[in-house]
């Protein structure tokens, strides 16, 4: 498991706020954010330990903030920050150390086919239907559709797709969440993020990609 994610309560003042100054942390040269990077705190309020310097707030509120748009991250902070709300964090180093081992791979292949012509395309897996795995497989992210194509799906399937995942989520006891589904949102990739126990979300993946090929989802090769 992930030897640093850690979840814990944000302290917010009515007149102070959360005392915390962040920043925007993506991995080198990438364009995959990862969450709020904590720089410092005042101290005033008092935040918990686990909520320091070289921790990296990956969500908040259940509602991941990996693989968003910096549009997306602001608008999920912003409609989940208040006080007592649950934050997961992970230790900068580790976040990292996880992106540099999954990236090597994939930077290889592009190196090959490297074409710079096309600004339209980003180099992020999600963008490719690949899985993300994070904290060393306590969080799968399972990118469904582009939000265009989600978004011409009838109302009942998407209801239906819902409650499929709902009772996946159940039977297994992980948390999971869709993402980009809004008409108003920010994201162009509606994405399924798990969190749990990793050997549950291995057993759990492969039932969201047959759901995802079930509702005739997914991206153009």
């Amino acid at each position: 498991g992930c030897r640093s994610l850690t979840s814990c309560s944000l302290e917010v003042d009515a007149e102070l706020g959360a005392g915390l100054d962040v920043a925007v942390f993506a991995a080198a040269g990438d364009e995959a954010n990862m969450g709020y990077l904590v720089e410092s705190l005042t101290g005033n309020p008092p935040q918990p330990p686990a909520l320091r310097p070289g921790k990296v707030i990956v969500a908040i509120g259940g509602s991941p903030l990996v693989g968003l748009t910096l549009d997306g991250m602001e608008a999920t902070f912003g409609k989940h920050f208040k006080h007592g709300v649950e934050l997961w964090v992970v230790d900068q180093g580790e976040l990292l150390e996880e992106h540099a081992s999954s990236a090597e791979v994939g930077d290889e292949a592009m190196a090959e086919g490297d074409d710079a012509e096309e600004p339209d395309e980003m180099d992020h897996d999600m963008f490719n239907g690949e899985d993300i795995v994070l904290e060393h497989g306590n969080m799968v992210i399972v990118p469904l559709a582009p939000a265009s194509l989600f978004r011409t799906l009838p109302e009942k399937s998407k209801e239906d797709l819902k409650a499929d995942l709902e009772s996946l989520a159940s039977d297994l006891g992980i948390l999971l969440k869709l993402d980009g589904t809004g008409e108003d949102d920010a994201a162009q990739i509606v994405a399924v993020t798990m969190t749990g126990m990793p050997d549950d979300l291995e057993e759990v993946r492969p039932r969201v990609h047959e759901l995802r090929t079930k509702y005739k989802l997914g991206f153009a090769k």
